[in-house]
């Protein structure tokens, strides 16, 4: 599982080496504040949660990888989260 999660924060800094430097940058910080988001609210034990996370990181990479030149943070923001808070 730990293996999954860094394969997917590989994976999206690929991505985001591929984008513009500012959205390069955009990616970057959104991914790195997920992660740490993540990292922090999950518990290890929490199996189906961390699977969650990872299914939704991959969609959410995909589109980013499907955005061409640019991408759009409302693009890649996780629809759970929206109006929480």
């Amino acid at each position: 599982m730990q293996q999954d999660v860094l394969r997917l924060w590989a994976e999206v800094l690929r991505a985001a080496r591929k984008k513009p430097a500012e959205d390069r940058r955009a990616l970057e910080a959104l991914a790195r504040r997920r992660f740490r988001e993540g990292a922090v609210s999950v518990k290890p034990t929490e199996v189906a949660t961390i699977e969650w996370m990872l299914r939704l990181g991959a969609r959410q990479l995909n589109a980013v990888r499907e955005s061409g030149a640019g991408f759009s943070v409302k693009s890649v923001t996780s629809p759970d989260r929206a109006g929480t808070g």
